[in-house]
């Protein structure tokens, strides 16, 4: 590891240390889920951090709005206690921004009612992620552009 990826990991771990002195923690375990304000193709959009998903999934309603080309993908999803269903398509290297970062995903666009985007452990892993639902934070921890972003914290749903 070089001198300046150990200053900017001293860096974060110092600001996480110090936000977490500062927050009280919650009185009952909550279930409340985590947004964060991006921007993808260039639009504001608000998606579900989630840890249990495998992939980035994007509604095509959505997708529609944020003016993405969806691919064809023979791929299908299969959701817990339901039938596997077939993608709409795939939005293949979207410019996406959150905080300081940027890069690039793909987003499996699939009949979703209840979120219009949910960032999965693709993203997480790309761009160094790291939530932290206690700090009602996400950490980046890419040495280029280390940065922390504040999530909304919100119920099930848009």
């Amino acid at each position: 590891m070089r001198v300046t990826e150990r200053r900017s990991l001293r860096w974060i771990l110092n600001a996480i240390k110090a936000q977490a002195l500062d927050v009280q923690p919650a009185s009952k375990t909550t279930k409340e889920l985590m947004y964060v304000d991006i921007q993808l193709n260039g639009r504001s959009t608000m998606p579900m951090v989630d840890t249990g998903a495998t992939h980035n999934f994007i509604s095509g309603d959505e997708a529609k709005r944020l003016g993405l080309h969806l691919e064809k993908d023979s791929s299908r999803l299969k959701a817990v206690n339901s039938e596997a269903k077939p993608l709409l398509g795939v939005a293949k290297a979207v410019e996406l921004k959150l905080g300081g970062w940027s890069g690039t995903v793909n987003l499996s666009a699939v009949p979703m009612n209840d979120f219009r985007v949910i960032l999965g452990m693709d993203f997480l892993r790309a761009a160094k992620v790291a939530p932290m639902p206690y700090l009602g934070v996400v950490s980046i921890m890419d040495t280029k552009t280390p940065c922390m972003v504040t999530a909304a914290k919100g119920e099930k749903g848009k």
